[in-house]
């Protein structure tokens, strides 16, 4: 009994991850893979150095959705702009020596590797409560922007903006002086 109990059990296992790794395989591009993605961004003009800022933006919801919006630059400086819901109301500006961990260049290559420049710009869905996501990427050849109010977000979106919020958690912060008066 408990060899079958245990058969059974391994047998939902292997149908679940087939249910789940099947249609992402099947939806693939032939070839598509993170190591590629430089290599298909190619068409699209922008490579890697090229990037000079990256926003991510999180807009309100009906709840208590934090709103604030964070950029990285290439010179690694740093800007975060807290509207509500969050431990940072105002303009803050990262202290210059925190900010060598904006990792810049690191979220430069997670961009690449989460294939942020294919996805579609705008996942939407008739969602009434659902905080809002943008991330806004300027490069020498133009902007691409994504933004979901999803509440499943795709993964990809969700990865960078995760990244993203956790290089703000570990900066030093300081209130700008226009703000602190």
């Amino acid at each position: 009994m408990r060899t079958l109990s245990i058969r059974l059990s391994m047998n939902a296992v292997s149908m679940l991850l087939l249910l789940v790794f099947l249609p992402i395989s099947a939806c693939k591009e032939k070839g598509a893979s993170p190591g590629n993605a430089l290599e298909k961004n190619k068409q699209n003009k922008i490579e890697v150095g090229q990037i000079s800022e990256i926003t991510l933006e999180r807009g309100a919801c009906f709840g208590q959705c934090p709103e604030y919006k964070v950029s990285f630059r290439k010179d690694d400086s740093a800007t975060y702009i807290g509207e509500a819901y969050t431990s940072m109301i105002g303009t803050f500006r990262a202290e210059q020596e925190s900010c060598s961990q904006c990792y810049f260049s690191n979220l430069e290559k997670l961009l690449f590797a989460l294939r942020f420049f294919d996805p579609q710009e705008i996942y939407e869905k008739d969602w009434a409560d659902a905080g809002t996501i943008t991330i806004r990427v300027k490069a020498s050849s133009g902007i691409k922007v994504v933004k979901t109010n999803k509440p499943e977000v795709p993964i990809e979106i969700w990865g960078i903006a995760s990244a993203i919020d956790g290089i703000v958690a570990k900066i030093k912060w300081k209130k700008s002086a226009q703000d602190s008066q």
